[in-house]
C-alpha cells in the first residue's frame, strides 16, 4: 500500500512535467512557421560541386554565428564567381533555441525552392535567411516586402483616434531608438486610456527590430514602410507586421522578448505599471518551480533507471539470433534509442512526413545533440519483408564509403520500431523533378545527375570489396543534395554477391511492372 501510495505521489509531478515538456516543444515548432519567400532569376552558380561546398559551409557559419553574436550574423563563402552572401537574423520575439532550429531547417527550403540562383530569402516566425551573389543584401528589390500578421490578445479600443495617436507617436519614437542603437532594436511603452479598458490608464507597449547591416536612415525608412501597413489592422489594439528588413509590433500586454545583445529571454515592461502583481506572479512562479524541481528529482531517479530498463527489455526482446548477427557485421552508424528519433521528428508527426512507400513512411527530424537535419525511415512493423529490408540496409549500406551514396547516420530496432537515420537530402528524389513543370533540370544538371550515379554503380559492382547489386535503381531511389548532385539509397533489395561469382542472381527483385 505504501509502495502504492509513493508511486501516486511520484507520477502527479511526473503528469504535470510531461504537460511542460508538451507545451515547450509546441512553442518550440510555432518558430518555423514560413510567412514568405523570394527567388530571383539572372544569378546562377557555375559549379555544382563549388556550390555544394560554399552553400554547406555558409548555412553552418551563419546559424553559429548567430547564436554567439546574439541573433545575428553576415558572412561569405567561396571566391569568384561562386562566393555566396548570406545574412540572418533572429526576430526578438522567440528565444534563441526556437531561431537555431528555424535557421537549421531555412537553408534546405530555400535552396529547394531556388535551386538555380542565389538570390533568394525566407522569412519565418523566427528568423529570416537572405543569400545573394552580392555583399549588398539589404538595398535587394524584395528589402521591402512584409506581412500583416495576425497578432492574438487584441481587441477593438473604442477611441480609435486616441489609440492610433498614441500606437503613431510610440512606433515613431521606438523607430528612432532602434535606429541610433548599434542593435537595431528598441522596446518601450506610452501611457494609453480607453474607456473599454479595465482600468483608467493602460500603457500601449511596442517593439522594433531591424536588421544590423541597415544604415540609420535604412532603418527608418524600413519602420515606416511597415508603420503604413499597420492601418490594415484598424483600430486592433495588438498589431504585428514583419518584414525580411525590419520588424514591427504593439501591444496593450508586455511582450517576452529576447534582448540582442545576450540573449536572455526576459518580459520588458514599465516598472510604474503593475509592479506589485508582477512581484506576487514571479514569487508564486518561483515557489511553484521550485517545487516541481524537488519532486522532479525524486522522479527522475525513481524512473530513469527504470525507464532505461524497461527499455533495454524492449530492445532484448526484439533482437532475436538473427538479428544479433546481422548488425554485428555492420559497423560505423550510430545506434539511436527510440525516445531521440521520436523527439527529434515531434513523435512521427504527418507534418513532417517527407513520403511514404511499400514497407514503411520517411519523416524529416532534427537531431539536438548532432546539430543535424536528418531524414529517418519507419519501416512497417507488420511486414516481414520490411523487416528483411531493414536488416539488409544496416548490413550492406553502413559498410560502404562513396560519396554518391546516401550516407546511413544510424539506427534502431527499440520500443517495437525499425527506424534508420539517413542524411536530409533537401532535393528530394529525381522523380519529383523529372516531372515537375516547375524548375525544370538543365542539361548540364542532368549530365552531372548521371555522372554521379554512374560512379556510384563503379563503386558498388568493381570498386568495393563485394560486388553489391543494388536491385532497384529508379529515379525515386536517386535523391538529390542542395545543389542537385545525386546520391544513390534504399538498399533494401540489395545483395552481397563475391567478385568471383559474377552478378547473377537467384530470383527476381525490383519494382514489379516499373518502366521510368
Amino acid at each position: 500500500m505504501a509502495s502504492w501510495i509513493l508511486v501516486q505521489l511520484i507520477s502527479l509531478p511526473w503528469s504535470l512535467t510531461v504537460v511542460i515538456i508538451s507545451l515547450s516543444a509546441t512553442a518550440d515548432e510555432q518558430g518555423q512557421t514560413l510567412i514568405d519567400s523570394y527567388c530571383r532569376s539572372g544569378a546562377a552558380y557555375d559549379n555544382l560541386k563549388q556550390c555544394q561546398s560554399n552553400a554547406q559551409t555558409l548555412a553552418q557559419k551563419l546559424r553559429d554565428g548567430a547564436m554567439k553574436n546574439g541573433g545575428f550574423q553576415q558572412a561569405s563563402n567561396g571566391g569568384p564567381p561562386n562566393e555566396v552572401f548570406g545574412l540572418v537574423m533572429c526576430f526578438v520575439n522567440f528565444n534563441l533555441s526556437m531561431c537555431e532550429s528555424c535557421l537549421s531547417g531555412a537553408p534546405n527550403f530555400v535552396n529547394y525552392e531556388c535551386p538555380y540562383t542565389w538570390v533568394s530569402g525566407a522569412l519565418y516566425d523566427a528568423c529570416v535567411l537572405k543569400y545573394s551573389n552580392e555583399s549588398s543584401l539589404s538595398v535587394s528589390d524584395e528589402s521591402t516586402r512584409s506581412d500583416v500578421l495576425d497578432e492574438g490578445g487584441g481587441f477593438y479600443a473604442h477611441d480609435m483616434d486616441r489609440m492610433n495617436t498614441t500606437r503613431g507617436k510610440l512606433i515613431n519614437r521606438l523607430s528612432l531608438e532602434a535606429a541610433g542603437s548599434s542593435l537595431r532594436f528598441a522596446y518601450g511603452n506610452e501611457t494609453y486610456t480607453d474607456t473599454d479598458l479595465q482600468s483608467d490608464s493602460q500603457a500601449m507597449y511596442g517593439l522594433v527590430q531591424c536588421s544590423r547591416d541597415l544604415a540609420p536612415s535604412e532603418c527608418t525608412k524600413c519602420v515606416d514602410d511597415l508603420h503604413r501597413l499597420m492601418v490594415l489592422q484598424l483600430n486592433s489594439t495588438a498589431g504585428n507586421v514583419k518584414g525580411f528588413n525590419c520588424y514591427v509590433r504593439y501591444s496593450i500586454d508586455p511582450m517576452k522578448i529576447t534582448t540582442p545583445a545576450t540573449g536572455a529571454a526576459s518580459f520588458l515592461r514599465s516598472s510604474k505599471h503593475r509592479k506589485r502583481p508582477l512581484n506576487i506572479a514571479m514569487f508564486a512562479a518561483a515557489g511553484s518551480v521550485l517545487l516541481l524541481a524537488g519532486l522532479g528529482t525524486l522522479v527522475w531517479v525513481f524512473t530513469h533507471r527504470l525507464n532505461e530498463r524497461t527499455e533495454e527489455m524492449e530492445e532484448d526482446l526484439f533482437d532475436d539470433e538473427e538479428m544479433a548477427d546481422e548488425f554485428s557485421k555492420g559497423t560505423g552508424p550510430k545506434r539511436f534509442r527510440y525516445n531521440e528519433l521520436a523527439v527529434a521528428t515531434g513523435n512521427f508527426a504527418d507534418r513532417g512526413k517527407l513520403g511514404e512507400g511499400g514497407f514503411g513512411s520517411v519523416y524529416r527530424g532534427f537531431i539536438k545533440d548532432l546539430k543535424l537535419d536528418v531524414a529517418i525511415k519507419r519501416v512497417s512493423k507488420s511486414s516481414k519483408r520490411g523487416r528483411k529490408e531493414y536488416i539488409s540496409e544496416v548490413r550492406i549500406i553502413s559498410r560502404l564509403r562513396h560519396h554518391n551514396l546516401v550516407q546511413l547516420i544510424g539506427w534502431c530496432h527499440g520500443a517495437g520500431e525499425l527506424l534508420l537515420v539517413y542524411e536530409l537530402m533537401p532535393g528530394g528524389s529525381l522523380d519529383t523533378h523529372l516531372y515537375s513543370m516547375e524548375g525544370v533540370l538543365t542539361w548540364p544538371v542532368r549530365h552531372e545527375i548521371m555522372l554521379g550515379i554512374s560512379s556510384a554503380l563503379l563503386y558498388l559492382h568493381q570498386e568495393w570489396e563485394q560486388c553489391v547489386l543494388h536491385r532497384d535503381i529508379k529515379p525515386s531511389n536517386i535523391m538529390l543534395d542542395t545543389c542537385f548532385s545525386a546520391k544513390l539509397g534504399d538498399f533494401g533489395l540489395a545483395r552481397l554477391v563475391d567478385h568471383s561469382h559474377g552478378s547473377h542472381t537467384t530470383e527476381l527483385a525490383g519494382t514489379m511492372g516499373y518502366m521510368d
